[in-house]
């Protein structure tokens, strides 16, 4: 296994920033409307903040650091790592990879997987790279949605 390490930042937003800007409207009305409710700018402000915070990986860069013995994901306002050994199953989809530490699809894997988000240069540097890591006792599953829009193109 080389020793070299993977570090690369991808900002959503930046790629789509309309979609951005849309979310962004939806969300200042949706805090307009539970201050409204609520009768308090309290509620306005909070629930802006609760859906904000939310889509932090959205509006805000994240970098991602993959080194020999674990992965590290920063964000503006939080920072994770993981151990490769935890990993047990990997969703493949057009965006990136989904590291679950479950064998099969589980609710929970919504708040323990690790997401790993391409950048458009790196798609094949990174899929090689964890595949390395990960070794022979991982699942590898693609996801049929973008296996269907592949084999359209």
């Amino acid at each position: 296994m080389s020793e070299a390490a993977l570090d690369w930042t991808v900002h959503p937003f930046r790629a789509r920033r309309r979609l951005g800007w849309l979310v962004l409207l939806a969300i200042l009305a949706a805090s307009a409307v539970a201050a409204f409710w609520g009768r308090t700018v309290f509620w306005g402000v909070f629930s802006f903040a609760v859906l904000f915070l939310s889509l932090e990986s959205f509006y805000f860069p994240t970098r991602f650091l993959l080194e020999a013995e674990k992965i590290t994901v920063f964000r503006r306002f939080s920072r994770s790592e993981r151990e490769w050994s935890v990993f047990r199953r990997c969703l493949l989809d057009r965006d990136g990879l989904t590291l679950s530490p479950f064998a099969r699809s589980s609710w929970l894997e919504a708040y323990r997987a690790v997401r790993l988000r391409f950048s458009p240069e790196n798609k094949e540097a990174v899929i090689a790279f964890v595949r390395e890591r990960l070794g022979e006792g991982t699942e590898w599953v693609q996801d049929r949605k973008w296996k269907q829009g592949a084999s359209a193109a």
